[in-house]
């Protein structure tokens, strides 16, 4: 009979070389009960994964090391031809239910996952993110004190690549910003996204016609019916690789993004004129990230938005975004903080 709450030494050993969390180091131990002597939540974690064997084993660590003696964790396979399935059977002991099958993408995969799920708060980590150490603790704590509410963890982004690593702080997660991102900037980050499984049957499943953006749109929906709590600490990693979806194919996201647009924002006039603009105005933010900083790029688009609606002019964001242009990074930076995430 294996523990609901593995150790290390109850899971297989790392390979020679692997040290640190998750694979040499663990969390404190977690109370038997909540401070109240109340049980702990039962927090349902799924996993989407597709040939991510390189990272894989580092995620399902760090969700089973968390020490949390009530937890379901669900792992849903696209039918991996890279080794994954091996990986997961060695992990197989620990986990609630898991399945390889072909789907037709990660949105498929996350709501077959969430459909097998009996837990009070929800959340997803992707096969190539993990948890810090202490996360689901934090989490079940924060859902305690607002049963009702998202809860949104900060997300340490980082790059094995070059090593480099930062925080980042959500911001401005409603439903106005997150629907016209062009007027208000926001900062949300899934892999610190946590949402009541009662808000979930609310809300419905993820739309599975959306390959990029569709935790975007699920959010959008359910930010009209619930409040948003935020942890001021970090609950995940998200890592920059070039094989993920948001480095390898970040050109791709356009469609869909005006798929959005004409979703939740229907009591606006959205003219072609000014859709063409807002497309390039956001196609010009996308450019002055860490995954794609491209200044004569961003330049391009953001000429181009004007020319197709000089409306723009009246957004204090367009005007923002020259500056972020002009100053150089870490000047744009600081004033992207004094005014507040625009």
């Amino acid at each position: 009979m294996h523990p609901a709450s593995p150790t290390l030494a109850d899971l297989p050993r790392p390979a020679q070389g692997r040290a640190g969390w998750p694979w040499t180091e663990s969390p404190k131990v977690i109370e038997k009960t909540l401070p109240d002597g109340a049980e702990w939540p039962r927090i349902s974690i799924v996993t989407p994964s597709f040939n991510q064997a390189n990272y894989l084993e580092e995620t399902l660590r760090s969700v089973l090391l968390q020490g949390y003696p009530n937890l379901e964790y669900i792992v849903i396979d696209g039918a991996s031809t890279d080794g994954s399935s091996e990986i997961i059977r060695r992990y197989e002991p620990w986990l609630s239910y898991w399945m390889s099958a072909r789907d037709s993408g990660q949105a498929q995969a996350l709501n077959h996952g969430f459909e097998r799920t009996s837990g009070t708060l929800l959340g997803s980590i992707n096969s190539d993110d993990l948890l810090e150490p202490g996360a689901l603790r934090s989490l079940a704590l924060a859902h305690q004190a607002q049963s009702n509410a998202i809860l949104l963890g900060d997300v340490i982004n980082f790059d094995d690549r070059d090593g480099a690593s930062w925080r980042i702080r959500q911001r401005n997660v409603n439903f106005d910003a997150m629907s016209q991102p062009w007027r208000r900037a926001v900062t949300w980050h899934q892999p610190g996204t946590w949402f009541p499984r009662s808000l979930y049957q609310r809300v419905g499943p993820y739309d599975e016609t959306l390959r990029y953006l569709f935790d975007w749109d699920w959010m959008c929906r359910a930010l009209r019916l619930a409040p948003v709590r935020r942890l001021n600490e970090a609950v995940a990693r998200f890592r920059y690789h070039a094989e993920s979806k948001t480095v390898g194919e970040a050109e791709s996201w356009r469609a869909e993004r005006a798929t959005l647009i004409r979703r939740y924002w229907p009591h606006q006039t959205c003219d072609a004129k000014l859709l063409h603009a807002i497309l390039e105005f956001t196609s010009a933010t996308d450019k002055m990230v860490y995954q794609s900083y491209d200044r004569r790029a961003a330049v391009g688009h953001l000429v181009r938005a004007l020319g197709h609606d000089q409306r723009l002019l009246a957004l204090p964001r367009y005007w923002i975004a020259w500056g972020k242009i002009l100053l150089p990074q870490t000047v744009a930076q600081r004033v992207r903080v004094l005014l507040k995430g625009f």
